[in-house]
């Protein structure tokens, strides 16, 4: 469930708490999916993406190419 609190600011645009937890957890999501990938393969992390939601466009960058992901 998520919470949605006041919002604050940060570099001047408004940024609410329920969209940062959320980015949270399909960050907790993907590093897994990257971990699956390197102890099972890319089609075992692929389908774990799947299953927990993640977008293809995300998975397919992510899992296809290190240099592409965001730091």
């Amino acid at each position: 469930m998520l919470i949605t609190q006041y919002p604050r600011q940060e570099n001047g645009t408004e940024v609410r708490f329920d969209i940062l937890r959320q980015d949270r957890i399909t960050e907790g999501i993907v590093n897994k999916g990257i971990s699956i990938q390197s102890t099972f393969g890319t089609l075992c992390a692929l389908e774990y993406l799947q299953a927990e939601g993640v977008s293809p466009i995300v998975s397919k960058r992510v899992l296809s190419d290190a240099n592409q992901r965001r730091m």
